[in-house]
């Protein structure tokens, strides 16, 4: 008789453990299911990437300017406002860059940079970065996650009716307030300057010429 309740006390003492983990495993089961119930649940109610509307951007620069009225008054009447829009900040959103034509009188009007940050919902100024003195602005045809596509423009007078250009095809990015020019493009912006430097220096050869013809015609 001692053996045999031995025998059933471990059996019964086997069954009761074997009951209680599987208790256990399925709490954890549960836990986990809860866990992960509760991620997609997180993931499911996550805001949409909404982005501005190109009306929307054209109305923000607006009010940009008019809200920093007391500066860009001195940049002049504003003549041209064009945009391009990109997910440069790579966020899903659409980021706008802008050049805004600004009349100040005189014989020419001088583009400016603008970008609007979709992360920081924010519009700065931009200035070109490192490039040749007669580097002036640029004009971008593609954006895509942090890089611009298009040409940058030479540009370069010595009076209102003489001047010269070409543009250069070439990569940028926007670090900060700078527009950097992607340096392998650098030597084709330097030579371009070069070429339009000439064709001034020709031109005012010319017109000097044509000056001293006209004085030894007069008799002056």
């Amino acid at each position: 008789m001692k053996k045999i309740s031995a025998i059933y006390t471990l059996a019964l003492t086997s069954l009761l453990f074997s009951c209680g983990g599987s208790s256990e495993s399925a709490d954890q089961k549960t836990a986990q299911t809860d866990t992960l119930s509760a991620e997609v649940s997180a993931k499911t109610i996550e805001e949409p990437i909404v982005s501005l509307s190109l009306e929307q951007a054209k109305e923000r620069m607006k009010t940009f300017l008019k809200a920093n009225n007391r500066k860009y008054k001195d940049y002049g009447t504003v003549e041209e406002n064009d945009l391009i829009a990109g997910n440069y900040t790579k966020d899903g959103a659409l980021d706008y860059f802008y050049t805004v034509h600004f009349y100040p009188g005189g014989d020419f009007v001088y583009p400016t940079h603008f970008f609007y940050d979709s992360q920081k919902d924010a519009i700065r100024e931009l200035e070109l970065g490192k490039g040749p003195d007669a580097f002036k602005h640029i004009v971008v045809k593609k954006i895509t996650e942090g890089k611009l596509y298009g040409n940058a423009v030479i540009w370069s007078a010595f009076s209102g009716e003489h001047t010269a250009s070409k543009e250069v095809k070439a990569e940028f990015t926007i670090d900060g307030n700078k527009i950097n020019v992607d340096p392998i493009f650098l030597p084709a912006l330097n030579k371009a300057e070069k070429k339009v430097l000439q064709e001034l220096e020709k031109m005012e050869r010319e017109m000097m010429e044509e000056s001293d013809a006209y004085s030894s015609e007069e008799g002056i």
